[in-house]
């Protein structure tokens, strides 16, 4: 089967580090996390700089309670029903790998050290991976 991407927000990082989303009970994702939990996040915190890749194992959860402590307006944009509707899941994604890249300094400072690399003609790297382990 293909990978299966789409943009979500992530509504939760709990003390456990697991993320928590918002979704339609009935949504396609649902349906895809059922026959195969295994789950790959992708973060960018900018244009240059901040990502994040998670792979992970999610659930469907069903829980009022949190659905309302989690619950923000913006959110009426996909459920018409607001907090209320019993049409809304939860899913929960318990990390299981987590890699990191970034930039060590500001992206100003990055792209000052990329033109001069090129300039140069030597190998300025300014960033800063590795796996987060937790």
């Amino acid at each position: 089967m293909p990978v299966s991407i789409r943009p979500m927000a992530v509504l939760e990082v709990d003390d456990s580090g697991n993320l928590g989303f918002m979704s339609l009970k009935s949504s396609i994702k649902n349906k895809e996390i059922n026959v195969d939990p295994f789950t790959h996040l992708l973060f960018q915190d900018s244009k240059h700089s901040g990502f994040l890749n998670i792979y992970g194992i999610s659930e469907i959860v069903y829980d009022q309670q949190k659905i309302d402590d989690l619950w923000k307006p913006l959110l009426k944009v996909w459920f018409q029903g607001g907090k209320d509707d019993l049409k809304i899941s939860l899913i929960k994604v318990e990390p299981t790998s987590v890699y990191y890249w970034d930039n060590k300094h500001e992206d100003v400072i990055t792209f000052a050290k990329m033109a001069a690399s090129v300039v140069m003609g030597k190998t300025m790297d300014d960033t800063v991976e590795g796996n987060l382990n937790f």
